[in-house]
Parts: C-alpha cells; structure tokens; sequence
C-alpha cells in the first residue's frame, strides 16, 4: 500500500495518549480535492489522519503519533458532542477529547457508506497498517472489534444521527473479517489429511486452528505440533497460541502465517507423527 503523504495544519499533539480507537468516517461529498483543499485549510479546523478515495488512493494528512481533529468530543454535559452521549463503550470509559484517542480515516463517499472494491482493499490493508504502527509506537494491539474499529456516529450520535458517518453500509463486518486474516479464525484441519488452498494477498494473515483428530478423544495432544511453510521468503508463521481454545469449543495450536510477497508455498502440520499440509497462495 503506497501512502501520498498531504500535511494538514489542523492537529495537536496526543498529550500522552495511546490510539486505542480506528474511526472510520464518510466525507459526504464525491472528489478526493474536496476533502483534501478542506483538510489542508488551517480556517476548516479540520482534519482526519487518513483519507481513501474511490480509486483505492490513501493520503496521510496527520501521522499517527499526533491527533487529527475528526471526531473530538467534550467534558460539557451541554454540549452537543459530549462524551457521555457516546454509544461507543471506550469513549464513555476514556471520556475527554476522543481525538486524543483515535486514529481517523476518511472515505470519499457522499452517503451510505458503500465502498468501491479498491476502497475496500486500500482501507483494509489502511486498517491493518494502523494496527501495526500503533504495536510499533505504542506497544498496543487495537483489538479488532466493534469497540475499536468503530464509526463517527458512535462516537458523536448527535451531530452524525441515525448511523450517517460512515453510513449503515460501510462494511464493518468485511473489515474485520479480513483484519482476522480473511476466514474464521477457528479454521481447522485434519492432520491427517487436507486439500484447502489459501488464498491471500502481500501483508495478509491467516490463522489456522491445528487439531490431532487422529486422537480418540479428537483433544489436545501435548507433544511436538510443528507447523513451517516451505517458502520462508513467500509466507511465514509469525505466532503461535498454544492449548488454544476457540469460540467452538476445540482446543489446539493457533498458528497465524503471514504473507510476504506474490508466489506458492505450503504451510505443513507435522503433529502425533502424522503429516498435512495446507496450500497458500499469495497473489497481488
């Protein structure tokens, strides 16, 4: 993902805060130089850290260690953008400016929310670069959720009423989903035998529940469970959880493998002496 970079004048320093919160908004028009002419206006008193435009384009207009004023909020019972109206959970918590908070992101879309397909694959792969940098600078994982990855309306319900920003289509559901690596994160295989292919795209997770089945009990087998990939430079593991138990009930080894760069290479499950393997395809 190839990041334009547009400094806006309009943001302030986090005042020690960590971003625990992505706020996704619409910008309620239909060019990109709209949004930006308005960002970049010192008058507009008004920024986003991140905007993406139709095309699939994402410019940086504030960086991630200073807050963009796109969604503040105030300690003033009266005022309109009070805290305590906040439908979002960590908002109430935290209360005070949620700009201090949060890391925004813009979507050139004048209503609803219905994002175009390079929308949807800039904004996810802009999700997923958030999270990491915030790991990076902060030490902390934006847990992906819908108290985190969250919209303006749920922060500011009454200036942004009935779900306007970013609109009752803006894909949360598909966001989050790809963040947790594309499928369900309780994806399991047979160690004894397996035929699905994987396909992913350069910086994409996928996590793969490994389960002996071969045992009577189908339970959790203590000894070696060795998972590799026979491309290093293609995909990786880059986290393993073991006695993992999912939202199913089934307890394993959880192995989150990486994508690096286009090819083919095979993630291989070595546990109670029997052997699968799983195709992965990584494509642009």
């Amino acid at each position: 993902m190839q990041i334009i970079q547009r400094a806006s004048p309009n943001y302030e320093s986090r005042k020690g805060n960590i971003p625990y919160l992505i706020v996704n908004h619409i910008t309620g028009g239909t060019q990109i130089s709209s949004a930006l002419n308005w960002f970049l206006n010192p008058a507009s008193q008004t920024s986003s850290n991140y905007i993406v435009d139709t095309n699939g384009d994402v410019y940086e207009c504030v960086p991630i260690s200073y807050a963009a004023w796109a969604n503040g909020t105030s300690t003033s019972a009266s005022s309109t953008v009070y805290y305590g109206n906040a439908e979002n959970p960590v908002v109430r918590q935290k209360g005070g400016n949620a700009n201090l908070y949060s890391v925004s992101i813009e979507h050139v879309n004048p209503w609803g929310g219905y994002l175009t397909d390079k929308q949807m694959e800039s904004t996810i792969a802009l999700h997923r670069y958030i999270r990491e940098q915030v790991k990076t600078l902060y030490d902390y994982d934006i847990p992906i959720d819908r108290d985190h990855i969250t919209g303006h309306s749920e922060i500011c319900p009454k200036t942004r009423p009935d779900d306007s920003c970013p609109g009752k289509q803006f894909p949360f559901d598909t966001v989050m989903k790809a963040l947790k690596g594309g499928a369900d994160v309780d994806k399991t295989f047979d160690v004894s035998w397996d035929t699905s292919t994987v396909k992913m795209k350069p910086g994409g997770v996928y996590e793969a529940l490994c389960i002996p089945r071969t045992l009577p009990d189908k339970g959790y087998y203590p000894g070696n469970m060795e998972v590799r990939v026979t491309e290093p430079s293609v995909a990786a593991v880059t986290k393993v959880v073991s006695h993992y138990t999912s939202r199913k009930g089934q307890i394993g080894d959880l192995y989150t493998v990486q994508a690096f760069q286009p090819g083919e290479a095979r993630m291989i499950a070595n546990i109670a002496g029997k052997t699968s393997s799983v195709r992965i395809q990584v494509e642009e």
